[in-house]
């Protein structure tokens, strides 16, 4: 590398650009041996005096000396000082420069945490800083969310973000939340420690501080050797603060920086209504005007980690859907260190993470480095030398083996990857969730790379003139199809007579193959409305000679044609093309008034078994199509019940992501929003209807003569 090089870094899946590489001679450490490049903080400003010690009523204090006075090495060491507080640093680290911008050489330079201390060089914390100026500088992104492992240190770091905005910035608001109003103030209570333990010389003047608010009336004046005063560095009229857990906190103020600190272990308030309040706060107009740190260890789901969860998975930088600027759905980015990344007793003397087998010289250091735990305080070291903190967290995770509950809470706080919090998150899950998410990461295995957010051919439904239906690739469809079948559109023609009224119906005569079942929406006829999902899931029966390849999933419709009739007309082709029967919720019935238009379902009472539809018994015993919206506890059991049956033997044969993310949190008492779960547990409930072969029938004045058959 030489003098003027731009150096970029991949960093959580996005590009950081270094600044230009200045001379060797001007990088903090080069001439020191390789070996003994490491991160060590600028002491000189101790050999300068900065304060008198003066008599104010009879009270010795200290007064910060006028810079009229200073030395001219002091005033350029001072000048480098204000530059590097804006622009960040060079170091050579073990032979390579490496670029601290300003959050990062701010926190290792000037910051005390609370225990009195200055935090020890990691380079997981340089990644974090530079995440977050990538997300500061992104004018689409509101900010980063982060999951972490315990003791990582993103408080501290967002404390101090916070600390040094509120030194170099004007007229800004700085936020802090938490899971608790007792947490928000304990990281205020960083920031506060913070800014009260700077030096003299950076210090602000202080117009307030009390224990909700620090407001900075404005910097200590600053000036050149030539006694002009410093623009570059004029901060005012700066606020720090925290507020109690509220979805409404900060509802409505300009924000600059806000930290939702612990934000999947809210209970109080619902983190995902909570972001979406205070994002408005961060933009004016298409201008992004402030940014928001979402983290938190992961709770269970119950307990806060479900909320988390559905802003995480809306904020895939790398992944996930984005729009054609680049914003996810939740205009946040993902930060995650796996646990052992940065893991205390675990890091080297140049900072780097010792993940497995460290080297001789990493050992040795381990050997005889002593690290400052915060939890005990206490000084301790490495717990085995020998090994590397993966292969040290590995041997508690063996231990609990066995222990599905005490394992998954030592994932949640020790995690290896992202997707482990998750597991096991959700204590109120009716399924085995560790399958669950082992299927998930199967299907998201088979889709990566190629650009596909569902699994399964995307494709819609068409009609030949002889009136057959049959399925075309579109990649605007609504059809997810697995299986294509060899005999399609089998069906007869029935002629019911019944007293002196004839009616033709046309049935499925393919039910042997499999069922479906229907959730479908409120919305107007000819419109559709905003609001949930329509879905319609096609299922195979069992088939004892093909007993892997059978039982499946076949197809899935999902989504919301722009009309109803679309709608309609898309169900009604599907179950044509594969010849089943459908069971549906009657809330509402326009697809029963379509089918029974159509001649696909019988409008008379005594001949509802007829047709696409499949019927039950209400309470006074008479048969109506598909299942009423208020169902009996009975009914809804048997739904959950068929679920759980099926996901306990055949998990690994459910191909669609909705479904299984929607299984995770699906709540039998409260089943609105989860459209492909009720779709499922019909299709189930329809399979258990027996196989019934069309043909003529007489009974009392009703006769059933069929007309024709499908080819």
């Amino acid at each position: 590398m030489r003098q003027g090089d731009i150096i970029e870094l991949t960093v959580q899946g996005e590009i950081y650009r270094c600044p230009p590489l200045p001379k060797l001679a001007d990088i903090r450490r080069s001439h020191r041996l390789t070996h003994e490049q490491v991160w060590e903080r600028d002491t000189n400003y101790e050999k300068f005096s900065w304060v008198d010690k003066v008599d104010v009523k009879g009270v010795e204090t200290e007064e910060l000396i006028p810079q009229e006075r200073w030395s001219p090495e002091q005033l350029d060491w001072y000048e480098a000082e204000i530059e590097r507080l804006h622009y960040g640093t060079w170091i050579m680290i073990n032979g390579e420069p490496v670029y601290f911008n300003k959050y990062c050489y701010f926190f290792h330079q000037w910051w005390v945490l609370l225990s009195g201390r200055r935090p020890d060089y990691k380079e997981t914390s340089l990644e974090y800083f530079r995440f977050f100026e990538i997300c500061e500088k992104d004018r689409f992104c509101f900010g980063d969310i982060g999951i972490k492992g315990r003791r990582v240190g993103l408080s501290s770091m967002s404390a101090s973000i916070k600390c040094l905005i509120a030194l170099l910035e004007t007229n800004t608001l700085s936020g802090i939340v938490s899971k608790t109003g007792t947490d928000a103030y304990e990281m205020y209570a960083m920031v506060k420690h913070g800014i009260e333990n700077l030096p003299r010389f950076i210090t602000p003047e202080i117009a307030s501080v009390n224990d909700s608010e620090i407001h900075i009336a404005k910097q200590t004046p600053r000036i050149s050797r030539n006694n002009k005063y410093l623009t570059a560095d004029k901060g005012r009229n700066n606020r720090v603060n925290w507020l109690d857990t509220s979805e409404t906190a900060y509802d409505g103020r300009a924000m600059r920086h806000i930290t939702i600190d612990e934000a999947a272990k809210m209970v109080r308030a619902n983190v995902r209504v909570l972001f979406g309040k205070i994002s408005d706060t961060l933009i004016v107009g298409a201008t992004m005007v402030g940014k928001v740190s979402v983290f938190s260890t992961v709770d269970k789901g119950d307990k806060g980690g479900d909320n988390f969860r559905e802003l995480w998975d809306g904020s895939d930088h790398m992944n996930g859907k984005k729009d054609v600027y680049g914003r996810t759905k939740t205009k946040l980015k993902r930060f995650f260190l796996p646990a052992y990344r940065g893991y205390l007793g675990y890091v080297g003397k140049y900072g780097e993470s010792i993940i497995e087998n460290p080297t001789p010289q990493q050992t040795e250091w381990l050997k005889t480095h002593q690290y400052y735990n915060s939890v005990s305080n206490q000084w301790e070291k490495c717990p085995d030398p020998l090994i590397g903190a993966k292969q040290w967290l590995q041997v508690t995770r063996d231990m609990l083996a066995g222990d599905d509950e005490a394992l998954a809470e030592e994932m949640r706080k020790n995690p290896f990857d992202w997707k482990e919090v998750f597991k096991g998150a959700n204590n109120l899950c009716h399924f085995r969730i560790d399958d669950i998410n082992d299927q998930i990461e199967r299907i998201e295995a088979l889709l990566e790379g190629t650009n596909k957010k569902e699994n399964g051919r995307r494709m819609i439904f068409k009609s030949h003139d002889n009136g057959d239906r049959y399925p075309v690739d579109d990649p605007n469809g609504m059809w997810y199809i697995f299986k294509l079948i060899e005999n399609p559109n089998k069906h007869a023609m029935n002629r019911v007579v019944v007293g002196h009224r004839t009616v033709e119906v046309k049935s499925p005569d393919n039910v042997a193959f499999g069922a479906a079942g229907m959730d479908t929406y409120h919305n107007a006829r000819a419109t559709v409305e905003k609001g949930s999902d329509a879905c319609l899931m096609i299922g195979e029966r069992y088939n004892s000679l093909d007993p892997e390849g059978s039982n499946r999933i076949v197809a899935i419709f999902l989504g919301r044609p722009e009309t109803k009739g679309a709608f309609h007309t898309q169900i009604q082709y599907g179950l044509e093309y594969y010849g089943v029967k459908m069971l549906a919720e009657r809330s509402p019935t326009d697809w029963e008034d379509w089918f029974i238009e159509k001649g696909l379902a019988s409008p008379l009472d005594a001949i509802k078994k007829q047709g696409y539809l499949i019927t039950t018994k209400r309470y006074d015993d008479s048969e109506v199509y598909g299942i009423p919206n208020q169902q009996s506890k009975n009914t809804m059991e048997h739904h959950l019940t068929l679920m759980i049956e099926y996901a306990l033997n055949n998990m690994h044969k459910i191909p669609f992501l909705r479904l299984l993310r929607e299984m995770i949190k699906f709540n039998i008492q409260d089943r609105t929003d989860y459209d492909c779960c009720m779709a499922f547990g019909y299709m189930l409930m329809a399979m258990t209807e027996s196989v019934k072969i069309n043909k003529q029938v007489k009974e009392n004045n009703m006769r059933i003569l069929p007309v024709s058959f499908a080819r």
